[in-house]
C-alpha cells in the first residue's frame, strides 16, 4: 500500500528496461519525482527471510546512512556511478552495520534525492545534467562493524551481492515538493 501511495505522489513513469545483472532474491523499483526526488522500494522476492546490509548506522542506531546504495547515470554507452554521500564526514564514535531484516515477500522504502549522491574525491566535480536516465543499485557487503553489541548479526543469513533497480528518466528542472 505504501509503495502504491509513493508511486501516486511521484508522477513520472519509469522506463521498463533494467540493468539487473543476474537473478537475485532482491527486487528494486525506482520511481523518480519532480526536482530529483526518488522513491526506491526494495523487496525480498523469496518466501524465506534474509537480511541486507545497506551501509552504516551511527549513534546506537539513531542515524542510518545507506552508503551501499549507488546512483548510476546512464548516457548512451557511457555511465557514471555516484555513491550515497549524504551525511558523509568524520565519524567520532562507533559505527555499526545498517542491516535491514526482510521476512519473506516484505519490502522497505527509501525516500531519496539525487542530491544524496555525489562524487567523493578531491578536484573538480562533474555536474549532473538537468535531465538524465539513471538507476540505483545496492551492493550488500559482508558485515564490517561487528562489535560486542552486534555479535548476533554474524549468525544471520545475509544477502551478499548486488541488485539493481529499473532505469528511470529524471528531470531536475521539474518543480515539486519532496
Amino acid at each position: 500500500m505504501l509503495a502504491i501511495a509513493a508511486a501516486a505522489m511521484l508522477a513520472v513513469t519509469p522506463v521498463q528496461d533494467s540493468p539487473q545483472p543476474a537473478p537475485t532474491p532482491i527486487r528494486m523499483q525506482l520511481t523518480a519525482g519532480p526536482g530529483g526526488s526518488l522513491s526506491l522500494v526494495v523487496k525480498n522476492a523469496n518466501r524465506r527471510s534474509l537480511n541486507v546490509n545497506f551501509g552504516i548506522s551511527l549513534a546506537n542506531g539513531s542515524a542510518h546512512y545507506p552508503t551501499n546504495l549507488l546512483l548510476t547515470i546512464v548516457d548512451g554507452a557511457k555511465s557514471r556511478t555516484l555513491p550515497y554521500a549524504r551525511g558523509r564526514g568524520v565519524v567520532g564514535g562507533r559505527t555499526d552495520d545498517f542491516v535491514v531484516p526482510f521476512f519473506g515477500q516484505s519490502s522497505y522504502e527509501f525516500r531519496l534525492d539525487v542530491s544524496d549522491f555525489a562524487e567523493l574525491h578531491d578536484g573538480p566535480v562533474t555536474p549532473v545534467p538537468e535531465t538524465f536516465r539513471a538507476f540505483v543499485s545496492v551492493v550488500s557487503k559482508p558485515l564490517e562493524h561487528v562489535n560486542l553489541d552486534t555479535q548476533g548479526l554474524k549468525h544471520m543469513e545475509l544477502f551478499q551481492g548486488e541488485a539493481a533497480s529499473n532505469i528511470v528518466d529524471i528531470d531536475l528542472a521539474k518543480k515539486g515538493t519532496r
